[in-house]
Parts: C-alpha cells; structure tokens; sequence
C-alpha cells in the first residue's frame, strides 16, 4: 500500500554578503537545492524502529519560477 504525503515549504532569504540577486535566481538555486535532496528510502521509523521505506515518487513543484 501506497501512501502519498505533500509538504509545503517556505523559505524566506535574507543577503548575507555580494551583489543583489534576483527574486528568480533565488527561487531557482532554491528549488535546485530541494530537487537535489531526492532519497531513495527511509529507514529507521515505526514502532520498533525498524521499519523501511522505499520512496517510488518524488515530485517538487514550485509557484515563484
């Protein structure tokens, strides 16, 4: 049996050091670095700790690009 979990993620920036970037160019290294965090499975959950997932679909989809 499948499950199928949605997340929203918010994230909010503030400049550090460097030049302006754009509002774009944020969203996109952003939404890079969550495409870049694909697991394959997770383990270690259940009552006994024990239990192991296989993740079969990973999808992110973004409203700001």
């Amino acid at each position: 049996m499948a499950h199928r979990f949605t997340f929203t993620v918010e994230v909010s920036t503030e400049r550090t050091e460097g030049k302006f970037a754009s509002r774009e160019d944020q969203a996109q290294a952003i939404l890079e670095e969550l495409e870049g965090a694909d697991p394959s499975e997770i383990s270690g959950i259940g009552a006994d700790g024990d239990s192991t997932y296989e993740i079969v679909n990973w999808e992110v989809t973004s409203d700001d690009t």
